[in-house]
Parts: structure tokens; C-alpha cells; sequence
């Protein structure tokens, strides 16, 4: 139906918008203020499909998120990522997320929280890796019988 392949075509430009630069058609390096307005409008259309809904897709929030950590530098983007972050958090506390939170977190220079946050998703990661590591041995040492 039309309102899917509006959303379609909405996410597709979001999509562009915060994964490339100016020069290709994102926005993930805006400067000028017409692409700060852009950026804005790119910024609550994603707010509106995301994060402001009763069950947000915590994989999509975490992965936009991830993606402008890497890409960009500015600080409008990188302080709504940090809030697409938290709310990823807020839902699960799982080690990719907390890992991605803490990332954007230092990124924008706020130390003192991304510190402990950092440490929880070492320590989540590390028991996860520890719990499949033990659960492949058991699993193996069963077939071998």
C-alpha cells in the first residue's frame, strides 16, 4: 500500500542521509546551515519512525547509531545518536548496544559516563564469549559419545 512505500522511501533517504557525505547526497558532514536544516528535518523524520513510538526497533536505533559513530564528526548527529543509543540500552542491556552507547559516549567527549558503561560491555561481552565457548565444548563432548 502507499503509506508502506512512503515509509520506504522516507527510511531510504534517512538511510542516505546519515550514512554518506555532502557530496553524495548525505549528510553526515553537514556544515552549511541549509544542510543543518536538512539535517534537522532527516533528524526528526527518523525521531518519528524510531524512536518516538511505543516499541522501537532497538536494532535499527543501534545501528544508525553505530554507523554515524563511525562517519561523522558532527555534533547535532552525534548527540541524536547518543539519544538513539540510550534508548537501545533502555530496552536491553545487551553488550553490542552498551558497546555502541559508550563508543558515542567518548566521542563526544563525555568520559566519565561512557567509562562504566564501556566496563559493562567488556564484561557482558566477555561472559557471553566464555558461556557459547562453554556450551560448544559440552555440546561437542556429547556427540563424541
Amino acid at each position: 500500500n502507499y503509506s508502506s512505500y512512503e515509509k520506504s522511501f522516507v527510511l531510504n533517504k534517512l538511510y542516505l542521509a546519515f550514512h554518506n557525505p555532502v557530496k553524495d547526497g548525505g549528510l553526515v558532514d553537514a556544515k552549511t546551515s541549509a544542510e543543518i536544516d536538512s539535517l534537522r528535518v532527516r533528524i526528526n523524520q527518523f525521531n518519528e519512525i524510531f524512536l518516538n513510538i511505543p516499541n522501537p526497533d532497538i536494532d535499527a536505533l543501534n545501528d544508525f547509531a553505530w554507523n554515524i559513530y563511525e562517519l561523522s564528526d558532527n555534533p547535532m548527529l552525534l548527540n541524536e545518536a547518543v539519544r538513539w543509543s540510550a534508548k537501545s540500552v533502555e530496552l536491553d542491556r545487551n553488550w553490542i548496544y552498551l558497546d555502541t552507547y559508550a563508543a558515542l559516549l567518548f566521542k563526544v567527549k563525555r568520559f566519565k559516563e561512557a567509562k562504566p558503561i564501556a566496563i559493562e560491555a567488556y564484561e557482558k561481552g566477555y561472559n557471553e564469549l566464555v558461556y557459547q565457548r562453554k556450551r560448544k565444548e559440552e555440546t561437542h563432548g556429547k556427540t563424541k559419545h
